[in-house]
Formats: C-alpha cells, structure tokens, sequence
C-alpha cells in the first residue's frame, strides 16, 4: 500500500481519523486537495489554519490543516489546484489536470506515505481508485440525518450555512449528468442550471440562499448528494467505515488509540424548525424511486441500514412518530426489485 486515500463527506467526522492517520511515522498529510480556495491560499492562512480559527466543532490537531501544502505554494496558492476541482464534473471522468494534480501530491511527501483526506472526492472515487490503484481508498460515510443536523448546527449556532449550501452547488455544477438531473427534478428543488457562471459567486449565492431556504428543502438537497455519493463510492472504495460507528472501533481498524477528550462534547443542538420525521422520509422514498433503475439489490442492502438509521433518529430528535418497523424493511425490498426490472426492460 502506497498511501491512504480518505474519502469523506462534509461533517462526517473524517478530521479527527484523518489527524491520526496524518501522524503516523513514515505518513505525510494532505487536507482537501479540491477545496475551492486552496488555489487562492495565502501562505499564512496555510500556516496557521486551525480549529481554533473557526467554528469547526473538529477535535484539536497537531499542527494546522493545510501546514503541509507550504512547500508547494507558488506564490498565490498551491501549484496545481484549481476551483473546479471542487465541485464541476463531480460525478463524471476527470481530465488529466486533475490527475497530474493528485500525482504531484502523492509525489511531495519525501519518500513518506500520503494521508489525503477528501471532503468532495465520493462522486469520483470510482475514477481515483481505477487511477491509484496502489493505494488504500477508504470511504466514511454517515447517515444523511446525523450529517445533515451537523451541517444544520454549523448554519444556526455558528452562523455558517456552508454546509447545507454545498450539496445544492454540486448539483447545480452537475445538472447534465441525467442521475442529478433526475433527482433535482423528482424532490422538486429550485436548482436550474447557470451556464458559464463563476463557480465561487455561485457558492456565495447559495450561501445566501441556504438561510432563506426551508428546512425539509435543504433537506432534500442534502439526500440526493448523498445517495449519488454512496452509489458512486460504496461499490469502488477498498474499505467502508460507518462514520456514526463508535470511533474506538474505527481508529482500531487502523490499529490506533482514540483518545475520547481530544473531541468537542456533544451540546444538544438546534433542531431545524418546521420539520419533521415524515419529511425525512419522504425525501428518501421520493429520491430512491428516483434512482431506482441504478439500485442493484446489494446496494440497496449496503444502503439500507444508514437510510433506516436516518429515520429513527430524527424520529427522536423530532420528536415526531415514526414508522412501524415493518415498514422501512418491505421498502427497501421493493428498491432492489424496482432496479431488477429495469435492468430487465
């Protein structure tokens, strides 16, 4: 194995593994290589960039996110990056840019191992892991509800609605592939496609947008990034780690300690307003129908358990009844036979 390729979805406590992984001896560290504003980076933010400088609700690190990148800042940002790594041709066949980009990075570690931990990469595991196929790709996912309410504390505690803005630019960036274009159709979101346009102004208009818009809307938004994520990675990834999976087992995977006071204590958070358990489910029956002909029976069996999850808890932290437990079950039946037909048709 040659390195470690860490692929994360936003709040699903991928920084506190990736920190461990990161300081392993002979290991080398690299944070978000797509983010969108690594190309524009000052050398100062990449020094001194830690939790501590936001409101991150991440567990103390070692030394700043981006320190390892200083070596290769060109004077305005690291050689190699580009914005649309980000978030165009997210679910598509990456051109040789993005290749030659993650390349100079696994070359930059001086002989050590590279620990590159992904927040936007789900979409396009299959591609990196037929491309480095001599590395350990590791996909951590968290059921969309435990995602989603994190992404939700960050907008209503911290101000910071980012989280929830970024599933509704990626689909926007996406509308041409015909699975997003299919789901933004069926869970009704207001996305329509803005050819040409800057895709950090876009970013900064969905901000904008991400206060205005309800809750369930977000929501909906949320769990189509989700499933394309999980139908993209789940099938090519070496290794799937439950994100919502006690971190002791987790680290242990890797053989690692986990050290439990080295994370922020779990405050109990703000609920999003006007929603409820009913709507969480509806999004997920109304976006698994959509993709049904994608759904081979053994994803929907992978899928299942973080689905089902889902709702229960945010039957609870709802507080809203639930469905009966029969339910979810003959649901998730009828997903694998519905993907059956279509591929009989």
């Amino acid at each position: 194995m040659d390195g470690i390729f860490l692929h994360t979805g936003w709040r699903s406590s991928g920084t506190w593994l990736w920190e461990k992984l990161r300081n392993l001896p002979g290991h080398h560290g690299f944070y978000e290589p797509l983010h969108e504003f690594l190309p524009s980076m000052s050398a100062t933010t990449m020094a001194t960039l830690s939790p501590c400088a936001w409101a991150s609700r991440h567990p103390l690190i070692s030394k700043p996110y981006f320190i390892e990148y200083l070596p290769l800042h060109n004077g305005q940002g690291v050689a190699g990056a580009k914005p649309s790594f980000s978030f165009d041709g997210y679910f598509d066949q990456p051109g040789e840019d993005l290749h030659a980009y993650i390349a100079s990075l696994c070359a930059a570690t001086n002989g050590a191992k590279p620990v590159i931990k992904f927040a936007r990469s789900q979409g396009r595991l299959p591609w990196l892991a037929a491309t480095f196929p001599d590395y350990l790709h590791v996909a951590l996912i968290r059921q969309p509800w435990a995602q989603f309410r994190s992404g939700w504390r960050c907008m209503a505690e911290d101000n910071n609605p980012y989280f929830l803005a970024a599933p509704c630019l990626v689909l926007e960036r996406n509308l041409a592939n015909p699975m997003v274009a299919a789901l933004v159709a069926a869970l009704a979101l207001p996305i329509q496609p803005a050819p040409g346009a800057c895709l950090i102004r876009r970013l900064k208009f969905w901000i904008r947008k991400a206060r205005l818009l309800p809750a369930a809307t977000l929501y909906r938004a949320h769990t189509a990034l989700w499933l394309l994520n999980a139908l993209a990675a789940l099938p090519a990834a070496t290794l799937v780690l439950d994100g919502d999976a006690d971190p002791t087992a987790t680290a242990a995977v890797f053989g690692l300690s986990y050290d439990r006071t080295s994370r922020p204590s779990a405050a109990p958070a703000a609920m999003p307003p006007n929603l409820h358990a009913r709507d969480i489910t509806a999004a997920h029956d109304t976006a698994l129908a959509a993709i049904a002909p994608a759904l081979t029976p053994s994803l929907c069996a992978r899928i299942d358990p973080w689905i089902t999850a889902a709702e229960a808890r945010a039957a609870i932290d709802l507080a809203t009844p639930t469905r009966t437990a029969v339910a979810p079950t003959w649901r998730r039946a009828a997903w694998g036979l519905q993907a059956q037909i279509a591929r009989w048709a």
